[in-house]
This record gives C-alpha cells, sequence and structure tokens, in this order.
C-alpha cells in the first residue's frame, strides 16, 4: 500500500514530526510504500 503523511507543525522536531516518524517505522516495516512531505515554518 502507497501512505503519504503530510505534516504541518511550525515545531520542526516537535511532537507532530516524531508520531510521523515513528508510523513511517513501522508501516515501512510491515511492507508499505511511504512519502512523507511537511508543511512546517521556522518559529
Amino acid at each position: 500500500m502507497k501512505i503519504t503523511i503530510i505534516t504541518g507543525s511550525a515545531h520542526k522536531n516537535g511532537t507532530s514530526a516524531y508520531l510521523a516518524e515513528q508510523f513511517i517505522k513501522v508501516a515501512k516495516e510491515a511492507g508499505h510504500e511511504m512519502e512523507f512531505t511537511t508543511c512546517e515554518t521556522d518559529t
């Protein structure tokens, strides 16, 4: 399965980014194809 994750948090290394990274890790281990895009801003 192809999965796309889009985050948009103002915190580059915040909780949303961490959760997305963990989801990507587990999904890849399960054999899914992942794409990650971020729309974060610098604050």
